[in-house]
């Protein structure tokens, strides 16, 4: 549990001065709470100057100056088993690392700021999981007893629980502010129903970072076929299924020469076959497929349009034509990266933190966003895995708009410190191996895309994920608008259910 103190005070000081020097060439300045200039200017005997903010430092949040929650402790159920989720609230003490020390300040700056406490209650699942947490929330919240103040868990099966009722309404809290930067506006706009909001995620969800899909291209290949920067065709609007296909087409080489496509092989774009191609939700948003569609107050499954077949028929042209992409069967998370690892795949679907597997790697590496569907689309988007955290307030919660406070905190504070550290310090820095993934990585996680079919999945009966079975085969695909037509109904009726679910709830 972490209280603050005159030392901690002290020591926030302190870490606030050196984070400003890790990353003040990304962030463009200081957090003026912090006074790291008088501190710097006392240690050099210099005249004291006023530190102007600039960027994310800058942007303030609405929470009143006198802001005090009187000594509260706020009690966090959250996951700690991995990385990522651990990172996101469950750090009690400084560790050397750049965004564990930067979390572990936040923590600080934001309970001395409200004058309360964190006590973080994790279970030990990764961000794929989340069914523990569920069980709590069954067996603690919806049984009546107040045990937690805030949950920070899976984002799908968060939300499949909503209609049970177990979470307040946050848009009847006065002290968040969905407006600002720190909340991700596309989530909060697919998960509001009726006036009503029962999970939020943002920028303390380091999970939601860290598991946006992207593409790693091995710049050692990209090198030795072709000329210019594949950054350039980003950049240019370019980056579409299309100019994927046409690039991959031309690496191929049959390395072992036994004849057959294989893990030996190199080739143009490595994709996940071993069940769920979780990739491929990422796809689907990148190129803005429509699910849904609103209509007097109902929702209505949307999936059957043109662009949806467009998307289909390049889809089939970028994964199974000729000798294009290799489907590994692996694990993802790891083992896939090891065909970029080893110089035999030009481009490899991932996570923004499969970085961490690549900091060995022999050869350059960039980072791409998803791409488009056409070069006429505004910009990119991209999508993240559904196991990012999102968070919510249980319904027996005593003094919502306390923790209301706390969560708008946290989150701004995050945006303001926390990210710079993870995005421009760790990824940027630490593992990126060139100056243009600064961009790259901005554009990439810049466009974040939620369908509300895809924040609802499970809720659902998973209509969002079809893509990761149907991409796999071209068999599935030549049939794929038969089989979405087919699903109208049921999805039709189960999003009827949602939407008069969400207007029963309080």
């Amino acid at each position: 549990m972490i209280k603050t103190n005159t030392s901690l005070r002290l020591f926030t000081l302190l870490l606030a001065s050196v984070m400003l020097a890790a990353f003040v060439s990304c962030s463009g300045g200081g957090d003026k709470g912090a006074d790291t200039g008088s501190a710097a200017a006392q240690a050099t005997e210099a005249p004291e100057t006023e530190i102007t903010e600039t960027g994310r430092a800058a942007i303030r949040d609405g929470l009143p100056d006198d802001a005090d929650l009187g000594g509260r402790t706020i009690r966090l159920l959250c996951r700690n088993g991995d990385q990522s989720t651990a990172m996101e609230f469950c750090i009690e003490e400084e560790s050397g690392d750049v965004v564990e020390d930067a979390v572990y300040l936040r923590n600080m700056k934001v309970c001395e700021r409200l004058n309360c406490g964190i006590e973080t209650k994790p279970v030990a699942e990764d961000r794929h999981g989340g069914s523990k947490i569920n069980a709590l929330v069954t067996s603690v919240i919806l049984a009546g007893d107040d045990e937690y103040d805030m949950l920070a868990n899976h984002m799908n099966q968060s939300n499949n629980h909503v209609l049970q009722g177990p979470y307040l309404n946050l848009a009847n809290l006065d002290w968040l502010d969905f407006s600002q930067p720190w909340w991700c506006s596309s989530y909060t706009k697919a998960v509001t129903i009726d006036g009503k909001q029962y999970t939020c995620t943002g920028e303390a969800s380091i999970s939601m970072i860290s598991s946006a899909y992207i593409i790693f291209v091995n710049k050692a290949v990209y090198g030795e076929h072709f000329d210019g920067s594949v950054y350039d065709i980003v950049l240019d609007g370019e980056w579409t299924l299309d100019k994927i296909s046409e690039l991959s087409a031309a690496v191929y080489s049959d390395l072992n020469g036994n004849g057959v496509k294989d893990y030996d092989d190199l080739v143009g774009l490595v994709y996940h076959t071993a069940g769920a191609a979780i990739e491929f939700d990422g796809l689907s948003a990148s190129c803005r497929l429509t699910f849904t569609e609103e209509k007097d107050g109902k929702f209505f499954w949307a999936l059957e349009n043109p662009r949806t077949a467009d998307f289909l028929d390049k889809a089939k042209r970028m994964l199974h034509d000729g000798n294009n992409a290799f489907g590994f069967p692996g694990e993802f998370d790891g083992a896939m990266l090891g065909k970029c690892i080893n110089d035999t795949a030009l481009f490899t679907f991932n996570y923004l933190i499969g970085t961490s597997h690549l900091r060995d790697m022999e050869s350059d590496y960039g980072i791409l966003p998803m791409p488009k569907l056409y070069e006429s689309d505004d910009g990119y988007s991209s999508s993240v895995h559904n196991g990012a955290s999102v968070f919510a307030i249980p319904v027996t919660a005593k003094n919502p708009d306390e923790i209301a406070m706390f969560m708008e905190a946290a989150n701004a504070e995050s945006y303001r410190s926390v990210t710079p550290a993870y995005f421009d310090v760790a990824l940027k820095v630490k593992y990126a191996r060139d100056d243009e993934a600064s961009q790259m990585l901005d554009i990439a996680v810049g466009g974040l895309y939620f369908d509300r079919a895809y924040t609802f999945n499970t809720l659902l009966d998973s209509p969002a994920t079809v893509f990761r079975t149907m991409l796999q085969t071209t068999a599935a695909i030549d049939s794929g608008m038969s089989t979405i037509a087919s699903y109208k109904s049921k999805f039709d009726t189960n999003l009827a259910k949602l939407t008069d679910g969400f207007a029963a709830l309080n």
